[in-house]
């Protein structure tokens, strides 16, 4: 596995996950704006931290505005 976390720009920064797996190498990127916005009740957002990330409290009151990218066997 390897990872790579950058500044883009004062409002953003890029994250890289790698991981190797049959020979190939494998990744997932997100470029995340600090930019905090409130959740909106009912939203997807807060259906997948409240079901998958079980985070509870003040962390669900906002989220990052997020750009996925991911890739599979590059």
């Amino acid at each position: 596995m390897r990872h790579q976390i950058a500044s883009v720009d004062a409002d953003h920064t890029s994250y890289l996950y790698e991981w190797k797996l049959n020979g190939r190498w494998n990744k997932l990127g997100a470029t995340v704006n600090s930019d905090f916005v409130p959740m909106k009740p009912g939203s997807a957002e807060e259906f997948i931290l409240e079901h998958y990330w079980a985070i509870t409290g003040e962390a669900m009151l906002t989220r990052w505005n997020t750009r996925w990218s991911m890739c599979h066997g590059v």
